[in-house]
């Protein structure tokens, strides 16, 4: 279906009805594949050129994902760099990360229904993080980085390098969103209510896996790169630690830090690029690195706790995952035909 068709700088995948699929592409559309026919002249599903910041450093369409109960509630939530006039005041334009909202109608998203949900002032083109996820408690949870300035992601009076959890069920002009009353900071002053984790650098892409752990892969600086688990209220460490290599006397594990799940040298890629959890591969978290020919499967054992498996390679850069609704496994491959993989191709791996 998808394996003539090129890609720029794509993003995100998700399953659309239907047995569709839906692509982000960092240049600020998201277009619509289905059959061969339909992959020669694909159907934009909503187009953000004119609005979305791209393509320089890392701004630009970021991600995307559709309401939990689609059918009945018909919404596509996207995350996207734009410059606004009041980003830093009234008389200071600049750029921010746009959290938005969009009714679908036949496939299309309605322009001028969007409303605007939350926008995050962004001091730098870098470490915007943006991947859109709604849990299994029906909340959406998004990443975001820390701007380029490291000591934001520790501080709980600023959203940089943060996962947020928020409630967007019945959102409004007038009320948007609303907060969890059992986020973990709620209460807590001078921290916004809105995080759910701190002490991210860059996330790039994360996911639920079925027994509703939150994965996200984080982006290291020249260290190492890592995997973790997000739970409310942790404290992932950046930058205090990146990965398992600390400050001195601090250790990963300390009490008041949660260590990587399972992190890599720096030195053996450059950006790690999370990330699906994979029914048919034991509920693992897949990555890869945008440095690296290698697809990586993490894994958790009762004997050996967590591990890794190379499932294939060759295939680079690798900029996103993407799981179709038969489960396929989707790697988007910047300016190359996008590859796949089934439960056929890496049968050695189930158990």
């Amino acid at each position: 279906m998808l394996g003539d068709i090129k890609l720029r700088r794509p993003t995100k995948l998700f399953p659309l009805p239907e047995d569709k699929l839906a692509v982000v592409e960092l240049e600020g559309y998201i277009t619509i594949y289905s059959d061969e026919s339909l992959a020669e002249s694909p159907k934009t599903m909503l187009d953000l050129t004119n609005e979305a910041i791209c393509c320089m450093a890392e701004g630009g369409f970021l991600s995307a994902a559709l309401d939990p109960q689609f059918e009945r509630f018909p919404f596509l939530y996207v995350w996207y760099n734009l410059l606004s006039e009041h980003a830093y005041g009234e008389k200071m334009p600049g750029l921010v990360g746009r959290l938005a909202r969009f009714r679908v109608d036949y496939e299309k998203a309605v322009k001028d229904s969007e409303l605007t949900i939350l926008e995050v002032p962004q001091p730098t083109l870098f470490h915007n993080g943006g991947d859109i996820q709604f849990g299994p408690d029906g909340m959406l949870y998004l990443g975001i980085g820390e701007g380029d300035f490291p000591q934001k992601a520790q501080s709980l009076d600023s959203l940089y390098g943060k996962i947020i959890r928020i409630d967007v069920r019945g959102a409004s002009p007038e009320q948007p969103y609303r907060i969890p009353p059992d986020n973990p900071f709620v209460g807590n002053r001078g921290a916004h209510p809105e995080i759910w984790t701190y002490g991210l650098r860059n996330p790039w892409r994360m996911d639920f896996a079925p027994d509703g752990r939150l994965f996200v892969a984080d982006v290291g600086a020249d260290t190492e790169e890592e995997v973790s688990i997000a739970a409310a209220g942790a404290n992932l460490g950046w930058p205090i630690c990146e990965g398992n290599v600390c400050e001195e006397g601090v250790e990963a594990n300390a009490d008041g830090l949660t260590a990587p799940i399972f992190s890599y040298s720096g030195q053996n890629g450059c950006a790690i690029i999370g990330g699906v959890t994979v029914p048919w591969l034991n509920d693992g978290f897949v990555f890869s690195d945008l440095c690296d020919d290698k697809v990586w499967l993490l894994e958790e054992n009762e004997q050996e706790g967590w591990r890794t498996r190379i499932l294939t390679q060759g295939k680079r850069p690798i900029f996103s995952f993407g799981l179709g609704a038969d489960g396929t496994l989707y790697m988007l491959i910047a300016n190359k035909p996008i590859a796949t993989l089934r439960p056929q191709d890496v049968s050695e791996f189930k158990e």
